[in-house]
């Protein structure tokens, strides 16, 4: 088990025409698979357990509390 950095992000929604920013965290990785851009300061260290394989945090966790 290893620990894992993850941020917030935000990118542009096309649809909306809008700014907006990610409702889960995601690793660096993640986000540029996203074309996002990484919320400086919202980095965490989390256990990689709670990372699923495109980068994003599980549904449900909060980076915040573990």
């Amino acid at each position: 088990m290893a620990m894992v950095r993850v941020y917030k992000f935000r990118r542009y929604e096309i649809t909306t025409d809008e700014v907006v920013t990610g409702k889960r965290y995601a690793t660096e990785q993640g986000i540029k698979q996203l074309c996002a851009e990484i919320i400086l300061g919202t980095g965490v260290d989390i256990s990689d357990v709670f990372v699923d394989a495109d980068g994003m945090v599980k549904r449900g966790v909060d980076p915040t509390l573990s």
